[in-house]
């Protein structure tokens, strides 16, 4: 992902509640009873952390960003709580040490490249018996990634061939990848896919889901004039890729791929 992206933790959290369904599931399938240490690494609005908190209460509560906007704002919107440590972290950079419970990534590893280097990485972070659980988007095959491309690809300017040689190759491998990465390393490995039929309401809802996510190097690398024009062309194709249902609603078919590894 291009350095310079800013995240808009509003925006971001427009969609929370269909946000939040998968990282509950996934979530919900740790089986750790009493862990020391747990982290939640890509902690966005901190929801996941802070029932970390309520789950564990002996536990120590790591959680951590690459955006301090996010942090700033997961923070804010908290009683305060005194076990759970907020950290501004480079995924890239970050080696962990083997004190780790629960490792729990959700929607945050997409973002980053290298997989058959970062998921080793993270289980060497993880204590016997430690747990690996990670969500990721499968969208890059999507209509609406596909159209968010194509209207890169349509600007012509410096700045959009870096974003469409960024937007170019998926980040997320199919199921199959992730067990040759991670069955030699682990005791036990699952790995399912789900796909959401999410319900969106109101003008151009998809462009909106986007602009949450996908569409904040976009948002951060193009000039002003640009992000105009872009977001014209965008929403029109968009609008195309998924009209609107009888009753006015959109349905947004959302691809996931989830892995729970005990190390």
């Amino acid at each position: 992902m291009p350095t310079s992206t800013t995240w808009d933790p509003a925006q971001y959290h427009r969609h929370s509640d269909l946000r939040l369904r998968p990282a509950l599931e996934l979530f919900s399938r740790i089986s750790a009873e009493s862990p020391s240490l747990v982290h939640d690494i890509g902690t966005g609005g901190g929801e996941i952390a802070r029932l970390m908190a309520l789950r564990w209460p002996e536990a120590n509560v790591i959680a951590s960003d690459s955006s301090q906007e996010m942090l700033d704002a997961a923070q804010d919107t908290t009683a305060p709580e005194t076990r759970i440590r907020w950290e501004l972290l480079d995924l890239n950079e970050w080696q962990p040490t083997p004190t780790h419970d629960v490792i729990y990534a959700n929607a945050v590893l997409h973002w980053l490249p290298d997989h058959a280097e970062i998921f080793p990485r993270l289980v060497d972070g993880l204590t016997t018996g430690g747990e690996l659980a990670v969500q990721m988007p499968m969208s890059w095959w999507q209509p609406s990634h596909q159209a968010i491309r194509q209207t890169v690809a349509a600007m012509s300017t410096p700045e959009a061939d870096q974003l469409a040689a960024f937007m170019a190759t998926p980040n997320v491998g199919q199921p199959s990848q992730y067990y040759k990465i991670l069955r030699p390393l682990v005791s036990d490995l699952d790995i399912w896919t789900t796909e959401y039929q999410q319900v969106l309401s109101g003008p151009d809802p998809v462009f909106d889901w986007v602009s949450g996510s996908i569409l904040r190097p976009v948002f951060t690398q193009l000039p002003a004039p640009e992000v105009e024009r872009f977001s014209t062309m965008c929403r029109r194709a968009l609008r195309d890729a998924y009209p609107p249902q009888s009753d006015g609603t959109t349905l947004f078919p959302f691809k996931r791929l989830s892995i729970v590894a005990h190390q």
